[in-house]
């Protein structure tokens, strides 16, 4: 009877243990598409970002040049026109700098946590293989005292495999969540703040 009940938790827990390897096929799936938006990120980035040192550089030499002829009033407010039109651009440079390096943070957390689930499944696949030999030694023992013993580790092994069952799904639980808001927040957020700002002509 407690063996018909053991094979039946070996089951079990093979069926969650498959569920969770569907789970980590998804995760791996969605850390694909977030992989291709970081991509898509550092692009943009990139192109804002050389955007900013060209405009930067026109506008220091232009700021320059004004400097020279500084004693003429409207040269002076021209003088004046470019200071704030240099701050502004270093304030989005700023910006980007700072909106970016969460992301990329973000990514290296969501690969971290992807590696630990992986190694964390492994271990649980292995501790089932073990469990399964054990049973099937069980059933080959013709002495009580030793189906009693395997009985008992038996028991013990399914409860750590339980375990390890739970913390799987917790784990699964907790990335899915940082990874479906914290990441879609930064992109959405990087997005509308920095990388669609309209460019401010500089006049000549």
């Amino acid at each position: 009877m407690k063996s018909k009940s053991l094979l039946q938790d070996v089951k079990g827990y093979k069926e969650e243990i498959t569920m969770l390897c569907n789970q980590l096929q998804s995760l791996k799936e969605e850390f694909l598409v977030k992989q291709r938006e970081k991509d898509e990120v550092i692009k943009e980035s990139k192109i804002m970002h050389e955007e900013v040192v060209r405009r930067l550089m026109e506008t220091q030499i232009k700021l320059t040049k004004a400097e020279e002829i500084k004693e003429h009033p409207e040269i002076q407010n021209h003088d004046n026109y470019l200071h704030e039109e240099i701050k502004s651009w270093k304030e989005k440079y700023d910006v980007l700098v700072e909106k970016t390096g969460p992301f990329m943070d973000q990514l290296d957390k969501f690969q971290a946590e992807k590696d630990i689930l992986l190694y964390e499944n492994a271990a649980s696949q292995v501790e089932l293989g073990k469990l399964s030999e054990k049973y099937a030694m069980l059933l080959g023992h013709q002495n009580n005292k030793q189906k009693i013993h395997h009985v008992r580790k038996l028991k013990e092994e399914n409860c750590s495999l339980k375990m390890e069952v739970l913390k799987l799904k917790s784990v699964i639980a907790k990335f899915q969540k940082e990874s479906s808001s914290q990441s879609k927040r930064l992109i959405d957020d990087l997005s509308t703040s920095v990388l669609r700002q309209p460019l401010k002509e500089v006049n000549s």
